[in-house]
């Protein structure tokens, strides 16, 4: 392989990286999160509702499975607001979909530091396995 080659290839490695692998909510799944849970999110917040993470830096072989997940907590800190989930495997502690991020520094990792979870009316949502890249 000469030099001009090696470039692309890496070039081409670089673009494609994983970032996350995740369950990536349908449209509608969004709409009723997002619905359903508004109430606990000020307005002024960034809204996010996109996916729960199955594993960061990582794919995974399912890519295009369907899942179903139940929302069963709301929790809350000053900086984001996530949906607990359960019915698929996360390597995060507490599986979630970051609903909402406070625009004054908030980030969506920071649902992995919420500690106050409150129980909701349990409620369905689907989406699909795939691996995210840059």
């Amino acid at each position: 392989m000469n030099l001009q080659e090696n470039i692309r290839r890496i070039l081409r490695e670089e673009t494609n990286k994983i970032l996350y692998s995740a369950v990536v909510l349908d449209k509608e799944s969004r709409d009723e999160l997002l619905d359903k849970l508004d109430k606990y999110i000020p307005s002024d917040w960034k809204k996010i509702a996109h996916h729960m993470t199955i594993k960061f830096g990582e794919g995974v072989d399912k890519v295009g499975e369907e899942v179903e997940l139940t929302v069963t907590h709301i929790g809350i800190s000053n900086m984001a607001i996530a949906a607990k989930v359960k019915g698929y495997t996360s390597s995060n502690k507490i599986p979630h979909v970051t609903l909402a991020v406070n625009p004054d520094g908030g980030k969506p990792v920071m649902s992995n530091k919420i500690e106050d979870w409150k129980k909701v009316k349990p409620f369905k949502i689907k989406g699909e396995v795939k691996n995210v890249t840059n």
